[in-house]
């Protein structure tokens, strides 16, 4: 096939091109299954992605897992790593864990031509080496990662305690061809905690309250949030938001407060508009 920049485009590039491989494999029956699969794109002259990768799913009582893993063999790379897991407790409780590693962009010698003022990365071939054109897309291609714990408990019938720790980083890039490197964010640390109330004064009817924290790089960032959703009759209903916020800058130049809302009205005409 050949690939797009966007599901926008209406016009393929029948310079880059790609074919891949694919076979599904029933490790455990009903209980853990797994793909393994290789891709190869080329970008003219030039290899623009080459992976083998592998993703598999579990489910069990009470548990399941998916992951992907995808390694390009060109660049000798990882260029994703991905876990989720979640275990159902007995009392209806609920962990869930997400470990998330990836390269941004995704790795591909496409990347090189950021900054450079072309559309294709053979038109580099001028000034630059085929290995210099492939460590200029390395030079352009930042790490990202991330890892979460999520808990869920339902305190009653109709009231949901939701709670998730966060932390982020993400690198920066080299400065290399005129190019001006990106900082990186450093570790950043998001903290929540969300009670969600359904069937409040009438069926339909939610009420969500959420308080959350963010240790930023700059700042540190306190968030409270209020969504209301509540059905006037079967066809219309009433949907409000609220979230303030106070952001403190870490080199003690200030602080900020901000507070905005929105009221919105949706009716259900027929089951096709709305």
């Amino acid at each position: 096939g050949f690939p797009v920049q966007s599901s926008r485009d209406l016009e393929v590039n029948s310079s880059r091109s790609f074919w891949g491989a694919s076979a599904d494999i029933s490790v455990i029956a009903d209980v853990l299954d797994a793909t393994v699969y290789t891709f190869n794109q080329s970008a003219g002259d030039l290899v623009d992605r080459q992976a083998a990768g592998l993703e598999f799913r579990y489910f069990d009582k009470g548990r399941s897992a998916f992951g992907i893993f995808d390694y390009d063999t060109h660049f000798g790379q990882m260029n994703l790593a991905l876990l989720n897991g979640s275990l159902q407790f007995d009392d209806e409780s609920s962990l869930t864990l997400a470990l998330d590693y990836r390269r941004s962009p995704l790795l591909a010698t496409q990347n090189a031509i950021i900054g450079q003022g072309v559309l294709d990365p053979n038109d580099l071939a001028g000034a630059f080496t085929e290995d210099q054109i492939y460590q200029l897309a390395q030079d352009r291609t930042s790490y990202s990662r991330s890892a979460s714990v999520s808990y869920s408990r339902t305190l009653m019938q109709n009231l949901q305690f939701n709670a998730d720790v966060i932390a982020s980083n993400v690198s920066g890039t080299k400065t290399s061809a005129g190019v001006d490197g990106q900082p990186g964010t450093g570790t950043e640390y998001y903290y929540s905690a969300q009670l969600v109330a359904s069937d409040v004064f009438t069926e339909g009817a939610i009420l969500i309250a959420g308080v959350r924290y963010a240790d930023l790089q700059l700042t540190n960032q306190y968030t409270l949030q209020f969504n209301g959703r509540y059905p006037m009759t079967r066809d219309l209903r009433f949907n409000t938001k609220l979230r303030l916020d106070q952001r403190t800058r870490k080199d003690g130049s200030g602080e900020d407060l901000s507070a905005r809302g929105s009221i919105a009205i949706t009716y259900n005409w027929d089951r096709t508009t709305h």
